[in-house]
């Protein structure tokens, strides 16, 4: 309910889709009027062709198998910590299922001491 009175008392709110500008309107009662959406730039002609090259010889290796891949900045607001907390889970179920973890950032060391737990 901190969300309604948050979300009441705010002259603009933007959503980073539609489909989260109408869930706020669902979820929250947010008017349309006090709704505006900027998207994040995605190249998504740029993401299709870098999805039809192949992988370097030396990282294929990588991806072989049942694998789960994530790209992004190793912050605490990517939340990676909840997806290997969350992968432990998979593995139970898909012991030959792989988690593959691309990026940089602050939590990197924090991060593989979480994946040797």
């Amino acid at each position: 309910m901190a969300g309604k009175l948050l979300f009441s008392h705010a002259k603009r709110i933007v959503a980073v889709s539609h489909f989260i500008m109408h869930d706020l309107q669902e979820r929250y009662g947010v008017s349309q009027e006090h709704t505006i959406v900027i998207p994040n730039p995605v190249d998504g002609e740029g993401i299709r062709r870098l999805a039809r090259e192949s992988v370097p010889a030396d990282l294929e290796h990588i991806f072989q198998g049942k694998v789960v891949a994530t790209m992004g900045r190793l912050t605490h607001q990517k939340g990676q910590r909840h997806l290997l907390r969350a992968f432990r889970q998979v593995k139970k179920e898909i012991p030959d299922a792989r988690l593959v973890i691309l990026g940089e950032g602050e939590l990197l060391g924090k991060l593989e001491e979480l994946r040797h737990e």
